[in-house]
Order: structure tokens, then C-alpha cells, then sequence
């Protein structure tokens, strides 16, 4: 009788559960630390070629980190939307004994903007000389605002710093800016 043993040689490269992962919408002002999203390969091989370590190649652009056990991705600098929208990341997946054989997935992210940008008006300040007998709705001065973030329409209004006298003599039209 003869008993034979195969022994599991490492053939065989890690692979991934998905070629691609996404994570839409990841908030812009999500702090340091936060979870972005795990991503899985598996090894055929026994022993410790079936175990992987993960690695991001490119396109973390500082910003992002991968547990090399475990796969999760989390953030590791501040996100600006108005600065960069997406990121797309090579990762790959090592197995651990030799040839080191290796398997690879993309990782797409984008980012959520969000109000996080001060409205500033186009001048400091608006001057306008008007005649004391003046019609009734007549336009002095357009004011204008924007905003980095332009997610809303802007709408103006008289600070709480405005005399009663003031809003009592002028209006000012929320959406059209005129005094």
C-alpha cells in the first residue's frame, strides 16, 4: 500500500470579490478615520498562501488608507469637494508565501458636496447717489453674492444691524437684489 500526499502549492492568485468597488456620495466633510469601504479577495491556496495582504498602489493621493488585514478603507486627511470630486484607486491583494502572487481591483469614490463654503459678494462694499424725490420701487444699487458651493440660489436679505429707519425707506428683493 502506498499513501500518497499532495502537497498545495502556491499556484494560485489572490482574487477579489468585485473587480470594481464604489462608494457614492462619501460626505466632503466626513472627518479622519472614517470608514469608505472594504474590499475582499480570497486565495485558493492552503496554508499561508491563502492568506492576502492589501495594499493601495495609486490614487489615495494622501487621502486615504487600507487596513492590510482586514481590507477597510478609511480616511486619513480632509476631503474638499471643491478641490477634488472622485478618486479612483489601484489596490492589490498579496498573498504570503513565494512567488507572491497578486490580484488587483479598482476602487471608485466619489465625493458629496456640501455648504461648507462662505457666500462673499462680488464688492466689499455699493455706493449709490439718489434723488430725494425718487419714484416708489425704483432700483438703486444691485448687490451680488456667490458661493463656491453653488448647491442654492442665494437670497439676500437686510442684516440685523440695519436701522428700523433704514427698512422702513428701502426694500430689497431676496432673489433679484434690488434696494
Amino acid at each position: 500500500m502506498v499513501i500518497v500526499y499532495v502537497e498545495d502549492v502556491n499556484d494560485e492568485a489572490p482574487v477579489f470579490t468585485q473587480q470594481q468597488y464604489s462608494r457614492l456620495g462619501l460626505r466632503e466633510t466626513a472627518g479622519i478615520g472614517t470608514s469608505v469601504i472594504v474590499v475582499r479577495a480570497t486565495d485558493r491556496d492552503s496554508g499561508d498562501g491563502g492568506l492576502v495582504n492589501y495594499s493601495i498602489l495609486s490614487g489615495a493621493e494622501g487621502k486615504f488608507e487600507i487596513d492590510e488585514s482586514t481590507g477597510l478603507i478609511i480616511t486619513v486627511d480632509y476631503l474638499d469637494y471643491e478641490t477634488k470630486t472622485s478618486y479612483v484607486m489601484n489596490v492589490s491583494a498579496t498573498d504570503q508565501a513565494p512567488p507572491f502572487n497578486q490580484g488587483f481591483c479598482s476602487i471608485y469614490i466619489t465625493l458629496l458636496n456640501e455648504l461648507d463654503e462662505a457666500v462673499q459678494f462680488s464688492n466689499a462694499s455699493y455706493e449709490a447717489a439718489i434723488l430725494e424725490n425718487l419714484a416708489l420701487g425704483t432700483e438703486i444699487v444691485r448687490v451680488q453674492a456667490y458661493s463656491i458651493d453653488n448647491l442654492n440660489q442665494i437670497t439676500y436679505r437686510f442684516d440685523a444691524y440695519t436701522s428700523a429707519q433704514a427698512k422702513a425707506l428701502f426694500k430689497i428683493d431676496a432673489i433679484t437684489v434690488r434696494g
